[in-house]
């Protein structure tokens, strides 16, 4: 089909035609067919030599942290006997103007290559495509467009940071790994009881010397290994919850599930708007994790005691992780209950001077199971201290 400019050419043929016809002048008349022929003739000539291209898309990869490197690899393989003119490529990138690119005439059957970088300087969803080839004559008149592929996209998860210990839960939760399926085996290494053999037993579990003298074969059962839980409830109430304060308690709650499955335990995030991941393991529900942590926005106002109710109903006795931006008068109650209820419960502020230049970044000392992060002390640093400093404690030694 025309281009624009093919389109107002074309007009203006039109119009040189008319001209000529109405003053009588034979040169406009010619000047105006040449020129409405000309359009015609690049627009037949294009359509006369349609794309034969096989065009894949990649995105390497397909998940980030925020910050790091991300691209689109295109590939594409010319099918057709004779090379193809000039393309344009046209692929779409939310929050930008998209990625244009030319690519030189591909011999037969022959491949080429290009690429982009993507944004990823905030966590979110980048959508890429839809991917669209444009091919224009040489005189700029005549285009065919042609979509060569889907809609992709890419996740920008909060950055990860590795951490070298996690909360453990107080005394024993009778419910752990009891209703979801994890990747541990079905025996532990512990040995927990002898019981009588029956048919199916593996008999390399048979204990020898205990069954002759109970004149029974009795089998070796040993402890199931216990698996522990992980529960992190991010705050995104407004107005405390701002894109840049929950940048960083994203962060951190992507770390410690991140800690957590890393050590096979089940992982839960809940947040104060309403979301519940329930309890799970796995590629599957990592990868779910995430997706919700990199899309995750601040929510609306809301009270921090019903968050926790709601998170400790299904809780049971596993750590719990509170990642939040500012604490108001009355969700210090809700705290309290928090740690009366969990197994443990660790809670993470995240001072105004973190996200913000020019707030003052105030001298803190947080209280006993509090970790404040700000801009002197980062997530990974002020995580460190606080478990060391509980570890002082625990071992009745005075801290700094």
């Amino acid at each position: 089909m025309p281009t624009p400019i093919g389109w107002a050419t074309f007009a203006f043929g039109v119009v040189l035609i008319a001209g000529g016809r109405v003053l009588g002048l034979i040169e406009l008349y010619v000047l105006g067919a040449l020129v409405v022929g000309l359009v015609i003739i690049s627009v037949v000539r294009i359509r006369s030599r349609p794309l034969a291209l096989t065009v894949a898309r990649v995105l390497e990869p397909e998940r980030v942290p925020a910050g790091a490197l991300a691209r689109v690899e295109l590939r594409l393989h010319n099918r057709s006997s004779r090379s193809t003119p000039v393309l344009r490529l046209q692929d779409e990138v939310s929050g930008t103007k998209g990625a244009r690119l030319l690519v030189p005439p591909i011999d037969p059957r022959g491949d080429a290559a290009a690429a982009y970088r993507l944004p990823t300087d905030r966590r979110g969803i980048v959508g890429v495509g839809p991917l669209r080839i444009e091919v224009v004559d040489p005189f700029g008149l005549a285009q065919i467009r042609a979509e060569a592929a889907p809609r992709a996209d890419l996740i920008v998860h909060p950055v990860v940071h590795p951490l070298n210990a996690l909360p453990q839960p107080d005394g024993t939760d009778p419910h752990a790994g009891a209703d979801v399926s994890a990747p541990l085996s079905v025996s532990g290494d512990e040995f927990h009881a002898l019981r009588p053999y029956v048919n199916g037993d593996d008999l390399r579990r048979i204990h020898w010397p205990s069954s002759a003298r109970h004149d029974q074969l009795l089998v070796r059962q040993d402890e199931r290994p216990r698996q522990g839980r992980v529960t992190v409830l991010l705050d995104v109430r407004q107005p405390r919850c701002t894109d840049e304060s929950l940048d960083i308690t994203a962060s951190v709650a992507a770390s410690v599930l991140h800690a957590a499955q890393q050590r096979r335990e089940l992982t839960r995030l809940v947040t104060t708007s309403g979301l519940d991941t329930g309890f799970g393991a796995g590629t599957v529900h990592a990868d779910l994790l995430l997706r919700a942590l990199a899309i995750v926005g601040p929510g609306r106002p809301g009270s921090l005691l019903d968050a926790i109710d709601a998170t400790l109903a299904r809780a049971g006795r596993s750590a719990v992780v509170i990642a939040t931006s500012g604490l108001g008068e009355n969700d210090q109650a809700a705290v309290r209950l928090a740690r009366q209820r969990a197994g443990t419960c660790s809670l993470v502020v995240v001072d105004p001077s973190a996200w913000n230049p020019s707030a003052p970044d105030t001298a803190l000392t947080p209280a006993l199971g509090h970790i404040v992060i700000s801009r002197r002390h980062p997530f990974p640093e002020a995580w460190e201290y606080a478990r060391r400093r509980r570890g002082r404690v625990a071992a009745g030694r005075p801290t700094p």
